[in-house]
């Protein structure tokens, strides 16, 4: 398929829709504004306004020497403008906080990605574009998904540049210390715009892997260790409207699309995306070499956004880990906390589950108890044989989002837990390798959690080996941070 007829496509499916339940953006913000005033617990969904100024935090515990390098976050973060909010929490505009680590001190600074849309609608002063999951009634035209590209979802070191990725368009280039954006990257002039995902994976020799998709297209790439592309494909997949993650391991891209399918009635993209009980999932199995489909597997149905690992034996079986999630309806319920509303639906509630699968299609799988989310995985296994998987836990049913974070031996299902206590909203905790140590997990876990009450967002570090023990230094933010998706620690500096 040639890129513009790829390109003409993904634009295509942004293009339609009526009303979001018949509401209007209007609607949204004052249901949200009179549920945050009986419920502060909502104070990781307030709007950011402004980029935030170089500052040291206050800390706690001891910060270990050894320890240098930066973690970034990023998430979405002006939710509303213009007297609108967004319906859906995936459509805001992306900010980027940045943690420098050095000495036992911490240095925070974040900003906003200026992003087309984010510096014409800032220039507008209202929201000009539909987006995924909101038609705003403003005036923009969406030529393509960069049109409506929000950068808040992760983030990719590359090179010297910092990039802060989307799900459906272009990365954006930041400079790593100022956070100051520098502009789209283009992997070359004939992949303008298209799709790239926001969960790129490396390999053992620091090439990274990643693919993009829209409708019943998927674009496949292979970038270099300076992430210059190396090869791109795209093939035909079976339209599931949202495909978040991947699996690599030492020979294949791992790709399992979800039960669901695209409506032709949608009343934004979001909204036609349908549940499918009735659907398997498909696992397709590509040379990451050739990016060619070898094989093609099916699963029970469900849904997932977010893995940990893969691997295959010598034996020929591929195991791999999801946070597996009943259905798709799970994608829908981002619209609740853009309400003010808590996320408490039973198709919500993912869980850790390994599947281990056969060259002929049969299949193992072994669930671990508990509702959690954004597995990671010690980054010396990735692609090979590993034994562990660090996730958020909502461990208290009063809790209103994540509440714990956890690890999880897959070999004998043993948790290590720590609770933070359904005061804090717990985000996504990356695992950071003990230097001079070659051990799976041994090392660190480092994240953020909101603690509502005080509206103060703390960074916290666990001994990775002992998580219970809770964490053994903290860095406390005085005011509250946005709650975000996806983070990454850069060992010294980039």
């Amino acid at each position: 398929m040639r890129r513009r007829e790829f390109l003409a496509a993904t634009g295509a499916v942004l293009a339609s829709g009526t009303p979001l339940y018949g509401q209007t953006p209007d609607d949204t913000l004052t249901q949200f504004k009179q549920a945050y005033a009986n419920a502060p617990w909502l104070a990781g969904f307030v709007s950011a306004t402004d980029d935030r100024p170089y500052r040291f935090l206050e800390t706690e515990g001891k910060w270990p020497a050894s320890l240098s390098g930066v973690f970034y976050r990023n998430g979405p973060a002006r939710h509303e403008l213009g007297g609108q909010r967004y319906h859906h929490f995936f459509d805001s505009d992306g900010m980027v906080h940045r943690y420098a680590i050095k000495d036992g001190k911490i240095r925070y600074n974040a900003r906003f990605v200026r992003t087309q849309k984010y510096k014409e609608e800032t220039a507008a002063g209202r929201l000009l574009y539909d987006t995924a999951g909101t038609l705003t009634g403003g005036p923009g035209v969406v030529k393509s998904p960069d049109s409506v590209n929000a950068a808040n979802i992760n983030l990719l070191a590359a090179g010297r540049e910092l990039w802060a990725l989307w799900e459906a368009g272009s990365p954006y280039a930041l400079d790593p210390e100022t956070l100051e954006t520098q502009g789209v990257v283009s992997l070359s002039p004939e992949l303008a715009g298209a799709p790239f995902s926001a969960h790129p994976r490396h390999g053992a020799d620091g090439r990274i892997w990643n693919f993009g998709v829209f409708g019943n297209r998927m674009a496949l790439y292979r970038l270099t260790a300076s992430a210059r592309l190396e090869a791109f494909k795209v093939i035909e997949i079976d339209p599931v409207g949202m495909v978040h993650d991947f699996f690599l391991t030492e020979k294949s891209m791992v790709i399992v699309l979800p039960s669901s399918d695209l409506t032709a009635d949608g009343e934004s993209y979001f909204g036609s995306i349908r549940h499918r009980p009735d659907k398997a999932m498909q696992v397709l199995i590509v040379d990451r070499e050739t990016l060619n489909v070898v094989r093609r597997s099916e699963l029970p149905s469900g849904f997932w956004f977010h893995g940990g690992n893969a691997w295959e034996g010598r034996d020929g079986i591929l195991h791999f880990d999801i946070n597996l999630l009943p259905d798709a309806r799970a994608l829908q319920s981002f619209r609740d906390v853009m309400r003010g509303r808590r996320i408490v639906n039973p198709w919500d509630i993912g869980t850790t589950t390994r599947f281990s699968l056969h060259a002929n299609g049969r299949f193992e799988s072994a669930s671990i108890p508990g509702e959690a989310e954004f597995p990671r995985i010690d980054p010396r296994v990735s692609s090979r044989q590993y034994r562990f998987v660090f996730t958020a836990e909502r461990s208290n049913a009063i809790s209103h989002w994540f509440d714990a974070v956890r690890r999880v031996d897959l070999t004998t299902g043993a948790v290590d837990r720590y609770g933070y206590g359904s005061d804090y909203l717990v985000e996504e905790h990356v695992f950071i390798p003990r230097s001079g140590s070659t051990r799976e997990g041994d090392g660190w876990l480092l994240g953020t959690a909101l603690h509502w009450p005080t509206r103060r967002t703390c960074l916290s570090l666990f001994d990775a080996a002992n998580i219970s023990n809770g964490p053994a230094a903290c860095a406390w933010l005085p005011v509250a941070a946005p709650l975000g998706l996806h983070g990454q620690f850069i060992p010294t500096s980039i």
